[in-house]
């Protein structure tokens, strides 16, 4: 149907802030606090009377016959060589301090008629000075220079007084037009630049003042003084104006207004809560964000909370806050309150006298400091918010402003995905509006419109539907027009409360021939239209299951040898700066090369989670469209682009397997110290700047082993032992060794939760294998302290809190009103009690691992077991000489998510991974190691030794069992784990071997619950392979 106007009520003044909240017929206004100088159109909206100011302004004519205050003056607005209106300091309310002047007589002022090129709106001082047709310097020169309207266009009057010497001109209003009247100056490009040190103060009078000076003239001559500035004013009986700031309430259904002068003086904005009965009010200085109590608007508007948030005024963005519950909390956003950062901050303000700060994120997707536009929810709990950029290819180079951004808010707020935009040069994304259907509609300026869907399931984040270029009866701008794009097509867009997929649109009639004749801003670009926009006949297909999207490949054609060492460091730095992640967000899987001499090469790649939780889809998004364009930064400025005869030839593809089924995600199991492998096999596998063994396990999810050597040089390899076992590995150190690695395979750890969650009291989050060494890492994000101990995590597989081995293996939680961590482990000899020496930062995402296992430099002293907590690769806590807390490995064993014991920690968790950690040096000489420890005494019993023997021993029946389990019992002249073996034998079920003789621990296969006995020297280690059906022993 038809869009018809309902009510028109005037506003106090033609330049304002105003917000119109979703539940009622109200308007709320108030007026902005942009300083005169800057109140571009209608400069006496923002005055506000004060001692040093009065409002409204006028002009105070004084002679010895008369003294004469006008009021009903014009406005004079001065054009740069854009078009655009530029800010003053010259005109009747803008100029900064008072000025009097004596008068010229009154002369027409013109250069030259509108016919010839001196007396039109193009001519500058220059040009009329050249001329030499000035005005007498003595009639003029530091006076007012009084000229009447008309014979010229006024810009050629201006700069003609200007070059004669005049300190001020006033135009005499002949009053052949009724009304409002305006005057437009245009400088040239010259002039612009040096703007405002060339600045004129210039009034433009009514015809009856007009009148009234020129009588005064002739009667006083040059001792009649013109007077304009802040301390020249008086009563506003003669304007069509209110003055006076605070907040001014319309209802538009009874027409009724109220104004409430003694809240606040100016503003920078308002805005009003959609689902409460609140204002927020950008108040500028020292007050910042305050808020109102508008439940009785009309009678009582208070206020009632100040937050000290500093806010101000600038930029693009029409929405400076957006205010949700979300279940029984409500939560506010503030959008980059202070303009500068592209900073958006969430709190809790369900309390609204006490606002309590969640978390913030850094838009800094186009740029890190300006730009940011609209922020939107896309569902009514905040769950998702969509992000415009409000800077066109046109300002801020290519690819700026073609793109919507969507932030998971749910929790810690981070960056989800982004929404190419059909765009042309010029255009960004102006506004956007999302349906209750999740269904946002998107204003392309010029280009239209268009819906993209932000629902879950295969179209998620796709444009579904527009109307764009030449359907919306768009045009081709030439280059000069590209600003004012701007302006023109789709604007403003509001979802509709009442009917799901249709949304209200602005749409501004730009007309281009006026532009070109010379016609004003507001004459060639009308808002006057107000549009409807519907979703017909959309069937949204249902969620698939969803795939893994860290994973993706592309292939390189490389010709004759490539060192893959270099390969690999210079495909990870070039992939992390053409996306713009930082190099440790990129880890590089595989590089499968066919053949030596070169050919094909295929690196598969893996984008880990930011930092603030951004997940890989956008990397990888980026990565896909740098893969394709043989002109990106990646194929032909990057550090891999630039190697002697590398080519990228994609194209990229995505939604390779997270992990093989092979493998245990982040698993891996110690097999021993070996000399290090060379770079010649094709399958190798080189990747640099990793930490430790759990980062170099996820990394290599694709090979069946993987090798730690030098300074944390992680290798993903497919064999190993070539070069014979040797001594001396420092796998825990920051150095392996020279010429050797630690050598693991995949599998043994077991990822026990991915996605964030809080711990809640007594969550379950798995049910594990246990084992006396062991890694324990997670990623956390801790948001408020508490008074009391709080939990994380509690390993446990008793059962109890507390206090015998097993009780807590180990349980994690914070210190009161703190963030330091604390570490509880029992063994069989105690407690020892971990505290990190430093804090977790708030709302930051940070890595902990745990360690508890053997320790050893240069030795190979296994009852040197610490407790290490590590944040990042930060040490930040240590604890030394401790036992175990169970001898071997304990199935069933229970991790809470939060203790059922204690309050669960106000944070966030995820990725939590638990893994075993065996002895970082070759397999010891257990009857010297056992001799040893009987010499030294030192408090330990027998039961503490046979422990240690029981796990080394247990070291060896794990790395037969993996070997013999895959069907074959291959082993590479393991000299110390297996004990010169070198055993070959294919294995079928229930078959028996005999291994060696390296030890003195064995255990009674009747009594599996027993502790190890003491067996002599030299009697065989027995492993049995699984019957069908069975467990291995």
């Amino acid at each position: 149907g038809e869009l018809g106007e309902f009510r028109q009520v005037p506003l106090s003044c033609p330049a304002v802030a105003a917000c119109i909240p979703a539940y009622g017929p109200l308007v709320f206004e108030a007026r902005l606090s942009l300083g005169l100088s800057t109140a571009i159109g209608h400069p006496e909206c923002a005055c506000i009377p004060s001692a040093s100011s009065r409002c409204p302004r006028g002009v105070s004519l004084r002679s010895p016959t008369t003294t004469e205050l006008f009021f009903d003056n014009h406005d004079v607005r001065f054009v740069s060589h854009h078009g655009g209106t530029i800010w003053d300091e010259a005109s009747l309310h803008t100029v900064p301090r008072d000025v009097e002047l004596g008068v010229s007589e009154v002369v027409e002022g013109c250069p030259g008629s509108y016919d010839e090129p001196l007396g039109t709106e193009k001519v500058t001082e220059a040009e009329i000075i050249a001329a030499g047709n000035l005005l007498p310097s003595s009639a003029v020169e530091g006076k007012w220079c009084l000229v009447r309207r008309g014979g010229c266009h006024v810009t050629a009057k201006y700069k003609l007084c200007r070059a004669s010497g005049a300190a001020g001109m006033v135009i005499l209003d002949h009053g052949n037009f009724e009304g409002d009247q305006e005057s437009t100056i245009h400088l040239s490009e010259e002039e612009y630049l040096i703007w405002p040190s060339n600045a004129m103060p210039v009034l433009f009078l009514s015809s009856a003042a007009s009148a009234k000076v020129e009588e005064a003239v002739r009667a006083d001559g040059q001792e009649v003084k013109i007077a304009v500035g802040p301390s020249i004013g008086g009563s506003n009986d003669e304007t069509d104006f209110s003055i006076g700031g605070g907040l001014r309430v319309y209802n538009m259904f009874t027409e009724e207004k109220k104004h409430f002068p003694g809240l606040f003086s100016t503003v920078d904005w308002i805005e009003a809560s959609d689902s409460r009965p609140l204002l927020f009010v950008c108040v500028p200085g020292e007050t910042g964000i305050v808020m109102l109590d508008i439940s009785d608007p009309m009678n009582n508007p208070r206020i009632i909370a100040e937050t000290q948030i500093r806010c101000r005024r600038r930029g693009w963005a029409d929405y400076r806050l957006i205010d949700f519950q979300r279940g029984d909390r409500w939560i506010t956003t503030i959008v980059d309150p202070s303009d500068f950062g592209n900073l958006l901050y969430y709190y809790d303000t369900t309390d609204v006298t006490g606002w309590v700060y969640i978390g913030q994120l850094h838009a800094n997707w186009e740029n890190a400091r300006d730009g940011l536009g609209q922020v939107r929810n896309v569902d009514p709990a905040g769950m998702l918010q969509v992000v415009t950029w409000h800077c066109s290819d046109v300002f801020c180079g290519k690819n700026h402003g073609d793109s919507i951004y969507f932030v998971d808010a749910s929790r810690t707020p981070r960056l989800t995905a982004k929404a190419r935009l059909p765009l042309t040069k010029g255009s960004f994304a102006r506004d956007v509006a999302c349906s209750n259907t999740s269904v946002c509609a998107v204003s392309l300026t010029w280009d239209g419109i268009v819906l993209v869907d932000a629902h879950e399931g295969p179209n998620q984040y796709q444009v579904i539907a527009g109307q764009v270029g030449e359907e919306f009866d768009a045009k081709e701008p030439t280059p000069v027009d590209l600003t004012y794009k701007v302006f023109a097509g789709v604007q403003k867009v509001y979802a509709s409360k009442a009917y799901p997929n249709l949304w209200y649109v602005e749409v501004p009639e730009f007309d281009e021939n006026l532009r070109l004749q010379g016609e004003e801003f507001a004459e060639y670009v009308q808002s006057n239209r107000l549009q409807t926009v519907r979703l017909i006949d959309y069937e949204r297909p249902p969620p698939q299951p969803p795939s893994a999207t860290r994973r993706a490949s592309f292939t390189l054609q490389v010709a004759g040898e490539v060192d893959m060492t270099e390969l690999g460091i210079a495909a990870r730095g070039s992939i992390a700066d053409a996306v713009g992640i930082p190099v440790r967000r990129v880890n590089i899987v595989s590089i499968l090369k066919e053949s030596s001499t070169g050919g094909s090469v295929e690196i598969v790649l893996e984008i880990l989670e930011g930092a603030d939780g951004q997940p890989p889809a956008v990397a990888l998004q980026e990565l896909g469209e740098q893969v394709s364009n043989p002109k990106s930064q990646l194929r032909a400025e990057s550090p891999l682009a630039k190697m002697p005869s590398v080519n990228v030839t994609g194209p990229l593809l995505t939604g390779l397997p997270a992990s093989p089924a092979s493998h245990s995600a982040g698993g891996f199991t110690y097999i021993g110290c070996f000399a290090s492998a060379s770079n010649a096999s094709s399958e190798l596998v080189v990747i640099g700047g990793l930490q430790g063994i759990a980062e170099c396990s996820r990394a290599c999810l694709a090979w069946p082993f993987f090798s730690l050597q030098g300074h944390g040089l992680c290798r993903c390899i497919s064999t190993y032992g070539q070069e014979g076992a040797v001594d001396g590995c420092d796998c825990l150190g920051s150095n392996v060794g020279d010429g050797r690695g630690c050598v693991y395979s995949q599998g043994g750890s077991q990822l026990l939760g991915h996605t964030w969650e809080m711990p809640t009291r007594g969550r379950v989050l798995a049910t594990i294998v246990a084992t006396p060494f062991f890694i324990l890492g997670f990623d956390v994000i801790p948001y408020d302290i508490a008074r009391t101990e709080t939990s994380l995590l509690h390993v446990t597989d008793s059962g109890k809190e507390c206090c015998d081995p097993g009780d807590r293996m180990p349980m994690v939680g914070f210190k009161p009103d703190s963030f330091r961590m604390v570490v509880s482990y029992l063994y069989e000899k105690g407690e020892v009690v971990c505290v990190s020496k430093s804090s977790l930062r708030a709302s930051a995402k940070t890595r902990v691992t745990i360690r508890v296992g053997p320790f050893h430099q240069g030795n190979s002293d296994i009852t040197n077991v610490r407790l290490q907590v590590f944040f990042g690769n930060e040490l930040v806590c240590e604890a030394k000489e401790i036992g175990f807390g169970k001898a071997d490995a304990s199935s069933g064993v229970t991790v809470y998510a939060g203790s059922p014991w204690h309050p669960p920690a106000n944070a966030n968790l995820a990725n939590v991974d638990y893994g075993a950690m065996m002895p970082t040096a070759a397999i010891p000489d257990w009857t010297a190691s056992s001799s040893r420890r009987r010499r030294r005494g030192g408090g330990r019993d027998s039961r503490g030794d046979h422990v240690s023997q029981f796990v080394s021993g247990m070291i060896i029946v794990a790395a037969v069992a993996l070997a013999v389990c895959a069907g074959v019992a291959l082993w590479h002249r393991h000299k110390k784990a297996v004990a010169q073996a070198g055993a070959r034998a294919q294995a079928a079920p229930g078959t028996t071997f005999v291994v060696g003789q390296p030890t003195e621990v064995g255990h009674d296969p009747n009594q599996p619950d027993a502790w190890p006995t003491q067996i002599p020297t030299g009697a065989p280690v027995v492993v049995t392979t699984p019957t069908k059906g069975k467990a291995p022993v």
